[in-house]
């Protein structure tokens, strides 16, 4: 009976862990998804403002592309919970590996 009480706490406690990390990487990847929008609109108001400023001339058009139009970087991705937590556990590991004293 008493086994069961631990199970159960265990449980809970693995479930809210767990939620909370899929938690966190969603709402990285909804991060990444509005900064990637954030830069599509500013790229495509850019060029809607050659297109203005050029007034349909193709020439003046091409002329100005290449000064006002900005450049598209978007960044690294968000690491995945899980990764992050890999990644934590293996440098542990390496910590207690160099502790460990040789022969």
């Amino acid at each position: 009976m008493k086994q069961d009480i631990y199970f159960q706490i265990a449980n809970t406690a693995i479930v809210r862990v767990g939620s909370v990390l899929v938690a966190i990487f969603l709402i990285q990847i909804l991060i990444g998804l509005a900064r990637y929008y954030y830069r599509i609109a500013e790229h495509l108001s850019a060029r809607a403002d050659i297109v203005r400023l050029g007034r349909g001339d193709a020439r003046i058009i091409k002329e100005l592309a290449p000064i006002l139009l900005p450049s598209v970087e978007f960044g690294k991705m968000p690491a995945s919970p899980v990764q992050a937590v890999a990644d934590k556990a293996m440098d542990t590991i390496k910590d207690l590996a160099k502790k460990i004293p040789t022969k």
